[in-house]
């Protein structure tokens, strides 16, 4: 889970099921930030070690988002 909280508020992100990476992209200068759910680490076409998807199997991926 990924969580960031400003102005009374607590924003998290929790990659329930099929995310086994994230990026989390916060430009200096700037006031936001991006928690990105991914199916694979970075670079993995060229380091391998990423899941497939197999023909006739449908795959399902969840992520929720909480604002308190």
């Amino acid at each position: 889970m990924f969580a960031v909280s400003g102005g009374g508020r607590r924003l998290a992100v929790r990659f329930e099921r099929g995310y086994p990476a994230a990026q989390v992209f916060a430009p200096a200068g700037e006031t936001v930030i991006c928690f990105e759910p991914m199916a694979a680490p970075t670079d993995a076409l060229r380091r391998g070690g990423y899941r497939s998807a197999q023909p006739g199997k449908p795959d399902t991926t969840v992520f929720s988002i909480t604002v308190d």
